[in-house]
């Protein structure tokens, strides 16, 4: 299972490596290449992935925020169906487990929780309107991924919510632009999920099984929303391209929709900006 060989792997890291939210996910897309069909990790381009929304708790004022700092595509090759999650990835450096609580932004807990429309801050970002909406049917469209220390010397472990499960401990009252932070708790839901999709997974090894038997995210369904997604996978695939990848997942998914990818021209000449992506392809087919 994921959690032994991933500690295994940050333990024999290089001398010097900054250990931070998103190495911990590259070293779970390292893992993943040995356990699904396909795995590949995109590299953050540019700076952050900034949207603006109308928020709820500022009245319906606009606030810009950070996106998310990653996002997760899985394709299911017996199911055909391709599935997006927008993650904001906490690093929790105390041990978290008796006492589930974090420190974070609580506007873009309410963008992720509400999901609005947004607005790309940058027009040369592709970010489509409804990245957080496009399937209302699926709460795993948006999510936090929260590791954490699981004991004093050192192993760490995951926790992956959607956002309704994380709750403030004070009133969201008297924020602003600079002091916009609050501790939440994470509240154990009775019931994890249903049969299409994992709400939470309550460690690396949980997450792992409901990422490969794809559960975590929203299908991508209709074909407008298909081919804005499909553009964006594309423009990954030049950077991808760059590093020359062996595991490249992202040209298995556009071959599956060679219909739709065909029709698309990029310019690949364009530097554009995207947060990181982790591109899961599996087969999810139920053990007998």
């Amino acid at each position: 299972m994921m959690k032994n060989t991933f500690n295994a792997m940050l333990k024999n890291r290089p001398k010097g490596q900054k250990v931070n939210e998103i190495y911990l996910f590259r070293l779970m897309a390292r893992y993943l290449n040995q356990t699904a069909i396909k795995c590949t990790f995109v590299k953050q381009i540019h700076a952050q992935y900034y949207v603006s929304y109308n928020s709820n708790i500022l009245h319906g004022q606009s606030k810009r925020v950070e996106l998310g700092d990653l996002q997760i595509f899985t394709y299911d090759r017996s199911k055909k169906e391709l599935r997006i999650c927008t993650l904001q990835a906490k690093y929790e450096k105390n041990i978290f487990r008796h006492h589930p609580s974090i420190v974070l932004n609580v506007f873009q807990w309410e963008l992720l929780k509400d999901r609005p429309l947004v607005q790309a801050i940058s027009k040369k970002y592709p970010v489509p309107s409804n990245i957080l909406n496009f399937n209302f049917a699926y709460k795993s469209i948006s999510a936090y991924g929260i590791f954490f220390l699981e004991n004093a010397i050192g192993n760490v472990d995951f926790l992956y919510t959607i956002p309704e499960f994380l709750s403030s401990k004070r009133p969201l009252i008297n924020l602003s632009r600079r002091r916009n932070k609050r501790t939440f708790q994470f509240n154990c839901p009775r019931k994890y999920g249903n049969g299409n999709e994992k709400h939470v997974s309550g460690n690396m090894n949980m997450f792992e099984k409901d990422l490969l038997q794809c559960k975590i995210g929203a299908p991508v369904i209709k074909k407008d929303d298909l081919k804005l997604i499909i553009t964006l996978l594309k423009y990954m695939n030049v950077q991808v391209k760059k590093e020359n990848d062996e595991q490249n997942a992202i040209d298995f998914i556009l071959a599956e929709y060679k219909d739709i990818s065909d029709g698309i021209v990029i310019d690949d000449t364009v530097d554009i900006g995207w947060p990181p992506a982790m591109v899961v392809v599996t087969d999810a087919v139920p053990a007998q």
